[in-house]
C-alpha cells in the first residue's frame, strides 16, 4: 500500500489524541481521524481521484458501479465554511504520529483545533461489505503535522487569547489585589 502526503490542508472533526466512536457504532469501531478541507480547484484532488481509481481498478479490474467513494462536496453540507470546497475523511484504528511544523513530536494535542492547518500523510484501501452488496475506497489516516492556527476556528470554539484581548493590560491587576 502507497503512502502520499497531502499539502496543507484545513482540518475539521478531529479525533487526533482519542478515538471517536461513530454515531451507533460500536466501542471497537473507534476510529481516530481528520477531515481534510481543501479549496475544490487545488491540484490535490485530481491526485486523489487517480489514486482512488488506481485502487479499485487494482481490486476489481474496474470502479464497479456504485462504488462508495471518499471525496465529498462541501458545498453539499451544512457547514458554510467548506463552501467552495471538497473534504475527504481519513480515519485509522491505529493513533496517528502528530508532529510540528519541525517534525518535533507534540505530546497532547489539547491547542489542536478544527480549522488548523495540516499536512496528512494516508493510503487509499478498497473495500468490499458483502452483506449490503456495497463496495468503495476509503481514505486511511496515517501520520499527522501541525502546521499552525488556522484563520478561525471550526469547532465552535473561539481561541482564549480572542476572548482576553481587553483584558491582556489588566494581568497586574491580581498582584496588586493580593499585595
Amino acid at each position: 500500500m502507497s503512502k502520499f502526503v497531502t499539502p496543507v490542508v484545513n482540518g475539521a472533526f478531529l479525533a487526533l489524541s482519542e478515538p471517536r466512536i461513530a454515531p451507533g457504532g460500536e466501542e471497537d469501531s473507534a476510529k481516530y481521524q481528520i477531515t481534510v478541507v481543501l479549496d475544490s480547484d487545488d491540484k490535490f484532488w485530481k491526485k486523489l481521484q487517480k489514486q482512488i481509481k488506481a485502487c479499485a481498478v487494482a481490486k476489481w479490474g474496474k470502479v464497479p458501479p456504485k462504488c462508495v467513494l471518499p471525496i465529498k462536496d462541501g458545498d453539499d453540507t451544512d457547514y458554510p465554511e467548506f463552501g467552495g470546497c471538497n473534504t475527504v475523511s481519513m480515519a485509522s484504528k491505529r493513533r496517528p504520529e502528530i508532529v510540528d511544523s519541525s517534525n518535533q513530536p507534540i505530546v497532547g494535542a489539547a491547542d489542536i483545533g478544527s480549522g488548523d492547518l495540516f499536512r496528512v500523510s494516508y493510503s487509499v484501501y478498497a473495500w468490499e461489505f458483502p452483506p449490503l452488496n456495497r463496495k468503495g475506497v476509503s481514505v486511511s489516516l496515517s501520520n499527522v503535522r501541525w502546521e499552525g492556527e488556522g484563520d478561525e476556528r471550526w469547532d465552535g470554539g473561539s481561541k482564549a487569547a480572542d476572548d482576553f484581548a481587553d483584558f491582556a493590560e489588566e494581568d497586574g491587576d491580581a498582584d496588586e489585589l493580593l499585595g
